[in-house]
């Protein structure tokens, strides 16, 4: 049976819009191993390796993340935005119309001031802090 999406929704996130964001956001790093140990890690974010991302955030899959549902807000990050944005497009595909890629990517995050960009960023960094 095709998925087919019932309504229009963006495809991308600003960094702006990224620190708005509610709680509920998860930020999912679609780098690859070699290119996180080059530009640093997310905090707070998953790190899927770029060949498991559609099995890891499509729900009902058995390699499906158990908290993947079409309606969860991954907000995807890649080196600059591109690879993220086509990995978004096949998921709304798939029916994640919850799925966002950050424009500009890791290297837009790295632009501006540091900080934490999620409530889960925020806590690990604050437990992180306390040891």
């Amino acid at each position: 049976m095709p998925i087919t999406a019932t309504s229009v929704h963006p495809l991308s996130l600003t960094i702006d819009a990224l620190e708005r964001a509610g709680s509920d956001v998860v930020l999912v790093d679609v780098r690859t191993h070699a290119q996180r140990a080059a530009g640093g890690v997310i905090a707070g974010a998953l790190a899927i390796d770029p060949d498991l991302v559609l099995d890891r955030l499509t729900p009902g899959g058995p390699a499906a993340l158990c908290s993947a549902t079409a309606e969860t807000r991954w907000v995807l990050l890649s080196a600059d935005g591109i690879d993220a944005e086509w990995w978004v497009w096949h998921l709304h595909a798939r029916g994640v119309t919850g799925a966002r890629y950050l424009l500009g990517g890791v290297a837009g995050l790295a632009s501006r001031r540091p900080a934490a960009w999620t409530a889960t960023a925020r806590r690990d960094l604050a437990t992180i802090a306390a040891h």
